[in-house]
Protein backbone atom coordinates (compact mmCIF):
# COMPACT_ATOMS: atom_id res chain seq x y z
CA UNK A 1 0.00 0.00 0.00
CA UNK A 2 1.14 3.63 -0.98
CA UNK A 3 2.06 5.75 1.80
CA UNK A 4 3.13 9.00 0.88
CA UNK A 5 4.61 9.47 5.19
CA UNK A 6 7.13 6.57 3.87
CA UNK A 7 8.60 7.47 0.76
CA UNK A 8 9.04 11.30 1.95
CA UNK A 9 10.80 9.58 5.01
CA UNK A 10 12.71 7.57 2.37
CA UNK A 11 13.60 10.57 0.25
CA UNK A 12 14.71 12.70 3.61
CA UNK A 13 17.43 9.74 3.97
CA UNK A 14 18.40 9.74 0.65
CA UNK A 15 19.59 13.71 0.87
CA UNK A 16 20.71 13.05 4.60
CA UNK A 17 24.33 14.51 4.71
CA UNK A 18 24.49 15.54 1.09
CA UNK A 19 22.92 18.86 1.52
CA UNK A 20 25.69 20.90 0.55
CA UNK A 21 27.18 19.02 -2.55
CA UNK A 22 23.14 18.71 -3.69
CA UNK A 23 22.76 22.62 -3.15
CA UNK A 24 25.93 22.95 -5.35
CA UNK A 25 24.35 20.80 -8.46
CA UNK A 26 21.26 22.91 -7.99
CA UNK A 27 23.36 25.96 -8.22
CA UNK A 28 24.73 25.33 -11.04
CA UNK A 29 21.59 24.41 -12.67
CA UNK A 30 20.33 27.95 -12.09
CA UNK A 31 23.78 29.36 -12.78
CA UNK A 32 23.24 27.52 -16.39
CA UNK A 33 19.41 28.24 -17.28
CA UNK A 34 20.23 32.40 -16.08
CA UNK A 35 23.45 32.58 -18.67
CA UNK A 36 21.52 30.84 -21.57
CA UNK A 37 18.59 33.61 -20.59
CA UNK A 38 21.79 36.57 -21.45
CA UNK A 39 19.94 37.69 -25.18
CA UNK A 40 23.34 37.29 -26.95
CA UNK A 41 23.13 33.65 -25.92
CA UNK A 42 19.97 33.14 -28.35
CA UNK A 43 16.52 31.42 -27.81
CA UNK A 44 18.32 28.50 -29.92
CA UNK A 45 21.15 27.57 -27.73
CA UNK A 46 18.25 27.69 -24.79
CA UNK A 47 16.12 25.42 -26.33
CA UNK A 48 19.20 23.41 -26.93
CA UNK A 49 20.70 23.47 -23.52
CA UNK A 50 18.03 23.42 -20.73
CA UNK A 51 16.54 19.97 -21.78
CA UNK A 52 20.21 18.40 -20.61
CA UNK A 53 20.87 20.12 -17.60
CA UNK A 54 16.85 19.57 -16.45
CA UNK A 55 17.32 15.95 -17.16
CA UNK A 56 21.15 15.82 -15.68
CA UNK A 57 19.98 17.26 -12.38
CA UNK A 58 16.72 14.44 -12.36
CA UNK A 59 19.07 11.61 -12.77
CA UNK A 60 21.88 13.19 -10.02
CA UNK A 61 18.60 12.08 -7.28
CA UNK A 62 17.79 8.96 -9.63
CA UNK A 63 21.15 7.88 -9.13
CA UNK A 64 20.78 8.49 -5.19
CA UNK A 65 18.22 5.69 -5.03
CA UNK A 66 20.61 3.44 -6.45
CA UNK A 67 23.52 4.17 -3.85
CA UNK A 68 25.42 6.48 -6.43
CA UNK A 69 26.59 9.89 -4.37
CA UNK A 70 25.62 13.21 -6.49
CA UNK A 71 28.44 15.14 -8.06
CA UNK A 72 28.42 18.65 -10.59
CA UNK A 73 29.72 16.71 -13.60
CA UNK A 74 26.91 14.66 -13.36
CA UNK A 75 24.83 17.23 -14.49
CA UNK A 76 26.05 17.45 -17.69
CA UNK A 77 25.58 13.43 -18.35
CA UNK A 78 22.88 13.56 -20.99
CA UNK A 79 25.79 15.99 -23.38
CA UNK A 80 28.08 12.92 -23.18
CA UNK A 81 26.52 10.63 -25.57
CA UNK A 82 24.92 12.13 -28.68
CA UNK A 83 22.65 9.59 -29.54
CA UNK A 84 21.04 10.15 -26.02
CA UNK A 85 20.84 13.56 -25.38
CA UNK A 86 19.07 13.59 -28.83
CA UNK A 87 16.40 11.19 -26.88
CA UNK A 88 16.58 13.59 -23.87
CA UNK A 89 16.36 16.18 -26.17
CA UNK A 90 13.41 15.15 -27.93
CA UNK A 91 11.37 13.35 -24.53
CA UNK A 92 11.55 17.21 -22.94
CA UNK A 93 10.06 19.03 -25.70
CA UNK A 94 7.50 16.16 -26.98
CA UNK A 95 6.08 16.28 -23.27
CA UNK A 96 6.17 19.89 -22.95
CA UNK A 97 4.58 20.07 -26.67
CA UNK A 98 2.01 17.35 -25.72
CA UNK A 99 1.30 18.98 -22.12
CA UNK A 100 0.26 22.30 -23.76
CA UNK A 101 -2.04 21.08 -26.33
CA UNK A 102 -3.61 19.56 -24.00
CA UNK A 103 -3.64 22.56 -21.92
CA UNK A 104 -5.45 24.22 -24.89
CA UNK A 105 -8.68 21.92 -24.11
CA UNK A 106 -8.67 23.26 -20.27
CA UNK A 107 -6.12 23.55 -17.04
CA UNK A 108 -7.75 19.84 -15.78
CA UNK A 109 -6.64 17.80 -19.14
CA UNK A 110 -3.20 19.89 -19.33
CA UNK A 111 -2.32 18.75 -15.47
CA UNK A 112 -3.26 14.76 -16.01
CA UNK A 113 -1.37 14.47 -18.87
CA UNK A 114 1.26 16.24 -17.01
CA UNK A 115 1.41 13.58 -14.30
CA UNK A 116 0.86 11.03 -17.35
CA UNK A 117 4.09 11.98 -18.94
CA UNK A 118 6.17 12.85 -15.89
CA UNK A 119 8.04 9.46 -15.37
CA UNK A 120 9.55 9.90 -19.25
CA UNK A 121 12.69 11.24 -18.21
CA UNK A 122 13.19 8.39 -16.22
CA UNK A 123 12.16 5.80 -18.58
CA UNK A 124 14.25 7.03 -21.07
CA UNK A 125 17.21 7.44 -18.91
CA UNK A 126 17.24 3.10 -18.13
CA UNK A 127 16.03 2.15 -21.41
CA UNK A 128 18.13 4.49 -23.89
CA UNK A 129 16.99 2.42 -27.13
CA UNK A 130 13.26 3.79 -26.90
CA UNK A 131 12.68 6.44 -29.12
CA UNK A 132 11.12 9.52 -27.26
CA UNK A 133 7.17 8.51 -27.90
CA UNK A 134 7.81 5.53 -26.80
CA UNK A 135 9.00 6.63 -23.72
CA UNK A 136 6.18 8.86 -23.24
CA UNK A 137 3.79 6.34 -23.89
CA UNK A 138 5.27 3.98 -21.32
CA UNK A 139 5.20 6.91 -18.98
CA UNK A 140 1.56 6.88 -20.04
CA UNK A 141 1.11 2.98 -19.02
CA UNK A 142 3.07 3.09 -16.03
CA UNK A 143 1.24 6.20 -14.75
CA UNK A 144 -2.16 4.46 -15.69
CA UNK A 145 -3.85 4.35 -11.69
CA UNK A 146 -1.24 5.94 -10.35
CA UNK A 147 -1.92 10.14 -11.04
CA UNK A 148 -4.13 10.65 -8.45
CA UNK A 149 -0.84 9.51 -5.84
CA UNK A 150 1.83 11.91 -7.88
CA UNK A 151 -0.45 14.85 -7.93
CA UNK A 152 -1.16 14.69 -3.80
CA UNK A 153 1.97 13.75 -3.63
CA UNK A 154 3.04 16.96 -5.03
CA UNK A 155 0.77 18.67 -3.72
CA UNK A 156 2.00 17.84 -0.10
CA UNK A 157 5.03 20.05 -1.21
CA UNK A 158 2.74 23.37 -1.16
CA UNK A 159 4.12 24.18 2.16
CA UNK A 160 7.60 24.01 1.60
CA UNK A 161 7.30 26.03 -1.77
CA UNK A 162 5.47 28.71 0.87
CA UNK A 163 8.23 28.34 2.96
CA UNK A 164 10.96 28.48 0.34
CA UNK A 165 9.17 31.85 -1.10
CA UNK A 166 9.39 33.48 2.37
CA UNK A 167 12.35 32.64 3.16
CA UNK A 168 13.71 34.04 -0.34
CA UNK A 169 14.90 30.64 -1.19
CA UNK A 170 16.87 29.87 2.19
CA UNK A 171 14.07 26.65 2.80
CA UNK A 172 14.91 26.05 -1.19
CA UNK A 173 18.09 24.55 0.08
CA UNK A 174 16.50 21.94 1.75
CA UNK A 175 12.81 21.63 0.21
CA UNK A 176 14.24 21.78 -3.52
CA UNK A 177 16.27 18.05 -2.73
CA UNK A 178 13.77 16.93 -0.60
CA UNK A 179 10.94 17.63 -3.33
CA UNK A 180 13.56 15.73 -6.21
CA UNK A 181 14.62 12.81 -3.98
CA UNK A 182 10.82 12.41 -3.44
CA UNK A 183 10.04 12.02 -7.19
CA UNK A 184 12.94 9.66 -7.98
CA UNK A 185 12.04 7.65 -4.98
CA UNK A 186 8.26 7.63 -6.41
CA UNK A 187 9.13 6.61 -9.84
CA UNK A 188 11.31 3.62 -8.25
CA UNK A 189 7.86 2.71 -6.42
CA UNK A 190 5.52 2.37 -8.96
CA UNK A 191 7.96 0.66 -11.31
CA UNK A 192 8.08 -1.54 -8.32
CA UNK A 193 4.54 -1.65 -8.37
CA UNK A 194 4.59 -2.32 -11.88
CA UNK A 195 4.47 -6.59 -12.92
CA UNK A 196 6.73 -6.27 -16.28
CA UNK A 197 9.56 -5.10 -13.77
CA UNK A 198 8.68 -7.52 -10.95
CA UNK A 199 6.36 -10.86 -12.13
CA UNK A 200 3.04 -11.13 -10.75
CA UNK A 201 2.68 -13.00 -7.76
CA UNK A 202 6.50 -12.53 -7.24
CA UNK A 203 7.75 -10.45 -3.81
CA UNK A 204 7.74 -6.66 -4.70
CA UNK A 205 11.33 -5.71 -2.29
CA UNK A 206 10.35 -2.08 -2.76
CA UNK A 207 6.62 -2.51 -1.47
CA UNK A 208 7.15 -5.52 0.58
CA UNK A 209 4.25 -6.97 -1.03
CA UNK A 210 3.13 -9.42 -3.68
CA UNK A 211 2.09 -8.36 -7.40
CA UNK A 212 -0.86 -8.84 -8.82
CA UNK A 213 -1.10 -9.10 -12.73
CA UNK A 214 -0.10 -6.14 -14.77
CA UNK A 215 -1.85 -5.32 -17.60
CA UNK A 216 0.07 -2.89 -20.17
CA UNK A 217 -2.27 -0.20 -21.94
CA UNK A 218 -1.05 1.22 -24.74
CA UNK A 219 -3.61 3.17 -26.57
CA UNK A 220 -3.38 6.06 -29.35
CA UNK A 221 -3.77 8.76 -27.17
CA UNK A 222 -0.82 11.32 -26.57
Amino acid sequence: MFSRVQLKDYAKQLIEGRLGILFLCNLVVIICCMVINVPVVGIAAAVAFVPGVAYGILYIYYNLTDGIQPSVAEIFMPFREQNFYLKALGTYWLTMLFTFLWSLLFYIPGIIKALSYSMAPYIINENRNMTPSEAITESRRLMNHHKAELFFLSLSFIGWGLLTAVTFGLVGIYAVPYYQATMAAYYKYIKACDGDYYPAGGYNPFTGNYNRESSANYGPEV
